[in-house]
């Protein structure tokens, strides 16, 4: 009999490492078809934007009139923001060094956003408002012009911005914390990076359009605030992603599972799961356990390891769901079990199974966890 349970424990690990595999081979497809066409896109903008504004170096090295080639000057301002947003829209939780790269990038642009404001504006404003100074009899302090209001709220504008632009830079270090999970890290990023752009956009909106009335930079200013509540929005990104990935593959629950493993290969997650995989005996459950979702040490402490096929039941439920309604049903699901096997039941219980220590990896696991037990009850009210 240990000889059939443990064949049959031997098949049921190659039977998930095979369904591990093929997810994680869908999921590659689904990565490839969202990655490719962001990050093509994003090259081919970031190439014609900085063509542009290598061009208008020359034309202002060359003494040329600037002003005929602000336009054109302002739409290559916007490729470029447009293609570091098209490359950040690439970013999936199942790769670790893409986000690497967009980290140290957008600290990058971070440090050099903070510099140019403090060389081309601040700087540059109060020059401005100095020689303003100079210019009137009385000054501007003591009888400022709307020139003088304008310049001194300008200065102003660009210290805020400043002040944006290093918190952001604290945000996104704050990701290289070890324990933050991979879409939290994502997703501080994108934090970062929207309310940077948006704010870069706001200070140009009012510095170079309102102030100045150049109307041709209104593309290079009103955009970056566009795309800055784009980023902002996870379900804009999401929905792009998967309007992508549909090309290829349906986002199916392979796919789903996929994202879970992340970027660990299946030997890992069928170690981990292997290692990791409990069950507890239903009479070892207590109604109190039931009452509440938060972590309990003496919970997991009832639980045991267990071989993948020795787990009766992956009991699936919702802790927003009234916890009378699943208990009831619980134990009419248990006195059944008993009468028909005259044992008692071995379930996995989220609450009793998952070490807390151990709980990102845990859960990247749970399909493993479900297919290593012989059956699924879902309890529900």
């Amino acid at each position: 009999v240990e000889d059939e349970e443990a064949e049959a424990g031997e098949r049921q690990s190659a039977f998930i490492q095979k369904q591990i595999a093929s997810a994680q081979a869908i999921g590659q497809r689904r990565r490839k078809a969202i990655q490719r066409p962001l990050l093509f896109g994003g090259l081919a903008l970031l190439v014609i934007s900085g063509v542009a504004l290598s061009l208008n170096n020359l034309v202002q090295s060359q003494g040329l009139d600037y002003t005929e080639y602000r336009l054109f000057v302002s739409i290559s301002t916007a490729l470029f923001v447009s293609a570091a947003f098209c490359m950040f829209l690439s970013l999936t939780p199942d790769q670790l060094l893409p986000v690497q790269v967009a980290r140290l990038a957008l600290c990058a642009y971070l440090v050099i956003a903070t510099w140019s404001r403090i060389t081309f504006g601040v700087m540059v404003e109060i020059a401005k408002y100095m020689s303003l100074e100079d210019a009137s009899p009385d000054g501007c302090r003591l009888h400022p012009s709307r020139e003088c209001h304008f310049t001194m709220a300008a200065i102003n504008l660009h210290l805020v911005a400043c002040c944006v632009y290093v918190i952001s830079l604290v945000g996104v270090l704050l990701t290289l914390e070890a324990r933050m999970e991979m879409a939290a890290r994502i997703s501080r990023i994108w934090l970062c990076f929207g309310v940077s752009i948006g704010m870069n956009g706001v200070v140009d909106t009012i510095t170079l359009v309102v102030a100045t009335g150049a109307s041709v930079d209104l593309i290079r200013a009103v955009w970056p605030i566009v795309l800055g509540g784009l980023s902002l929005n996870r379900s804009f990104r999401q929905g792009v992603q998967t309007l992508l990935a549909r090309r290829v593959v349906n986002v199916d629950s392979a796919a789903s599972i996929a994202m879970l493993f992340g970027s660990r290969s299946s030997d890992e997650v069928l170690s981990f799961a292997r290692d990791n995989f409990r069950g507890v005996r239903a009479c070892d459950i207590a109604w109190d356990h039931f009452q509440a979702s938060t972590s309990d040490p003496a919970a997991f402490a009832l639980s045991r390891p267990m071989a993948f096929n020795e787990v009766d039941v992956f009991v699936s439920h919702s802790w927003h769901d009234d916890p009378h309604a699943k208990w009831d049903a619980l134990q009419v699901w248990c006195a059944y079990f008993r009468r028909k096997h005259n044992r008692e039941p071995v379930l996995w219980v989220d609450k009793f199974c998952i070490d807390a220590e151990k709980m990102t990896d845990s859960l990247g696991s749970l399909p493993v966890f479900l297919a290593g037990g012989n059956g699924l009850l879902v309890l529900g009210s």
